[in-house]
């Protein structure tokens, strides 16, 4: 007699509390099954995941929320688990250090790779509260500034839209003084540190990454002075440290590159008539000869900037010389660009020209093949060369004075032209960077090249961007060349060509950032007439609003 089978089911895991007390099939319906139903009993349902797929179910929950999200929701920072590096922090401060870490360190960045803002910085705020508050100071101003942008109805970038709001159950402390008290906290934070520590590589590396940050504070609200006795102070420990060879630490060089980019910003705004110091010139021959500082000269890749070396042939070769520093390297040796010991009798602007060679064969054949990234370092590279051998080609001319520049008018075209590609293709054109990029390029060209329509499309492309380059901002560049042009352009058509007597040749600025000013110190070959503006000897000085 053939034995009965039971019909097979397949188990249910998800049916209804009744069902599964009393072994019976539940169809699952909601909100009561049918046995429920007939029996008249309370249907109840436990959720309970199938652990073989629960992990693909939080996987599929998560990636669409990601794939959602166009931005950090800073309000999630209240939710989430307290780091144990922030426990002494409040709720403001913890907030302003993620926006750092998420946003400003990218902004101060530019638009360019760079080992300090983008690593080191973050690595060594998760020990150090100096560098903690440093950088919550810094968030808090970058904050006030890309509010600022948004209330003022400038284009505002992603970064600017994503600022604009702010979690609703955080009451942030935004107010003009709280940078202030960062900064008080870190040096404080720093001077105890200083107290009970022994020296080491990682304390001299805190003290140094907290000098930085201090620096760029400075020159983001315009303290020349306390900026000034920052860099001085940070390069003399570094020094001290880079003759123990760094006590083998990566960071060592980062740093030292750094602070050679703060001596270079630094050399935008001292008093043009004072000589350069000879510690700077002794950080140029560092970071020149030293390889393990500059990095590979063979490809394409982060390392220290090409334009570290550019900006000090332009300190040496200028008194008022610019520079800045990017992270990408190309397929020539650049130190030689430099008048060293190398064998080489090349003048300084054959060197140029045999660079600008090089680089003009690696954008032919290579330019279209990099990223985006690298396309907008190539560009600054560009920008940079050109103004390097205008001061170089210059320099070879005194005699000639202010007027050697009219002979320039292509590479001034070139510049324009750079920079007008830089501004339009650059999706995301940081607005607070803690370097000099372009700005200051295009504002040379403004300054020194006296062809009508050259200069006063310069000084369009910088009023088309609202943007600071540390201590450099937009409205105070356009006050000032607005100013010089019309000093020079006075009486005068634009087929004119501006005689010697009236051209500026050197300018100094003193800012007043509390009440919104700058003095503008001007100086020309020829003393001329006498105007409102209070004379020294052969120099003007006027007032402007910034």
């Amino acid at each position: 007699m053939d034995r009965k089978t039971r019909s097979s089911h397949p188990k249910v895991r998800t049916g209804c509390l009744a069902c599964k007390i009393r072994h019976k099939k539940c169809d699952e319906s909601r909100p009561s099954c049918l046995m429920c139903t007939r029996n008249k009993s309370k249907c109840e349902y436990k959720e309970t995941p199938d652990k073989r797929t629960r992990a693909l179910r939080k996987q599929n929950q998560v990636i669409p929320s990601l794939l959602s999200t166009s931005a950090p929701l800073y309000g999630s920072i209240a939710r989430r688990l307290v780091d144990t590096s922030q426990v002494n922090l409040t709720p403001s401060e913890r907030w302003y250090l993620d926006l750092f870490r998420r946003y400003t360190s990218r902004e101060c960045a530019g638009y360019v790779k760079d080992d300090f803002w983008q690593k080191l910085v973050h690595q060594v705020s998760e020990q150090e509260p100096a560098v903690q508050h440093a950088t919550i100071a810094m968030s808090a101003m970058h904050w006030r500034y890309a509010r600022g942008l948004t209330g003022s109805g400038a284009k505002a970038d992603d970064c600017s839209v994503a600022l604009s709001t702010f979690p609703s159950n955080l009451i942030l402390e935004n107010d003009i003084s709280f940078p202030l008290r960062q900064c008080n906290k870190a040096i404080a934070s720093l001077r105890q540190s200083l107290r009970t520590h022994a020296t080491s590589s990682a304390h001299t590396e805190a003290v140094l990454v907290t000098c930085v940050v201090l620096v760029s504070l400075a020159l983001f609200q315009e303290d020349t002075k306390a900026a000034t006795s920052h860099v001085q102070s940070g390069y003399q420990l570094l020094v001290e440290w880079q003759k123990n060879g760094f006590d083998k630490s990566p960071s060592g060089p980062i740093l030292m590159r750094t602070f050679a980019e703060l001596q270079l910003h630094q050399c935008t705004f001292r008093d043009p008539e004072s000589h350069m110091q000879a510690e700077q010139m002794s950080l140029s021959r560092l970071i020149t000869t030293n390889r393990q500082v500059y990095g590979s000269v063979d490809a394409l890749e982060p390392g220290s900037g090409l334009l570290v070396i550019l900006g000090w042939i332009v300190a040496a070769y200028y008194p008022r010389g610019l520079g800045k520093s990017i992270d990408r390297r190309f397929g020539v040796n650049a130190a030689c660009l430099l008048n060293k010991n190398d064998g080489i009798q090349e003048t300084a602007v054959e060197r140029i020209q045999m660079w600008k060679s090089h680089l003009e064969t690696f954008v032919m054949h290579y330019a279209e093949m990099l990223s985006s990234q690298d396309r907008h370092s190539l560009r600054l590279i560009e920008i940079w060369t050109e103004l390097t051998y205008i001061l170089v080609d210059v320099t070879n001319r005194p005699e000639q004075r202010e007027m050697a520049y009219d002979s320039l008018l292509p590479h001034f075209h070139r510049v324009n032209e750079l920079g007008k590609i830089y501004y339009q293709s650059s999706e995301r054109m940081p607005q607070f960077a803690a370097k000099i990029t372009v700005m200051l390029a295009i504002f040379f060209v403004a300054q020194k090249c006296r062809d009508w329509h050259t200069r006063r499309e310069a000084l369009h492309l910088i009023r088309s961007r609202r943007r600071r380059e540390g201590i450099w901002t937009s409205s105070g560049s356009v006050a000032t060349l607005e100013h010089l042009i019309k000093e020079e352009s006075a009486g005068l058509t634009p087929e004119d060509v501006i005689p010697m007597a009236a051209r500026v040749d050197t300018i100094h600025i003193e800012r007043f950032p509390e009440q919104g000013k700058l003095r503008l110190w001007y100086h020309r070959f020829r003393s001329h007439e006498s105007t409102d503006s209070t004379i020294h000897g052969i120099w003007k000085t006027v007032l402007l609003s910034s």
